[in-house]
């Protein structure tokens, strides 16, 4: 993720709500990818929290996240930010719940806001990204 205008507070550092959301866009994404039926389930948030390390000022940030918990109804993540230089600026633990979802009358309902493809790329009809998937983690190499 970038650290510039779009994510720095007004003291010049990568804003901590930027941070936590780039932890939940992490765990948000790999808690979609192990949900055994995404016609039959849906993942939200149920917690996060960030320590903010270390400062950023520019540059770009990255996130690897990590499973704690994946079970059928309860995921937590890890999600650690490292610096373009491998210093630790944020580490996160988010908890996602899978819900059950029932039948969507048609015309109605929410639409996928990206695709998933097994050349472990994802797109956004507004924002691309690409995704590096590793079988214990996931990675966003560049977002925004």
């Amino acid at each position: 993720m970038p650290v510039d205008h779009r994510t720095k507070q007004p003291m010049g550092l990568i804003h901590g709500g930027a941070s936590a959301a780039l932890s939940e866009t992490m765990g948000s994404i790999a808690g979609v990818l192990i949900i055994e039926d995404m016609t039959k389930q849906s993942i939200v948030g149920i917690e996060i929290n960030a320590n903010h390390l270390s400062p950023a000022k520019s540059g770009y940030v990255y996130a690897t996240t990590k499973p704690v918990k994946t079970g059928r109804r309860l995921q937590v993540w890890n999600t650690e930010i490292h610096d373009e230089d491998e210093k630790l600026i944020c580490t996160s633990r988010l908890t996602k719940h899978a819900i059950v979802i029932g039948p969507t009358p048609p015309g109605t309902g929410v639409k996928a806001f990206a695709t998933f493809e097994t050349s472990s790329n994802a797109t956004s009809p507004t924002k691309p990204f690409s995704v590096l998937l590793i079988p214990t983690s996931i990675t966003i190499a560049s977002f925004l």
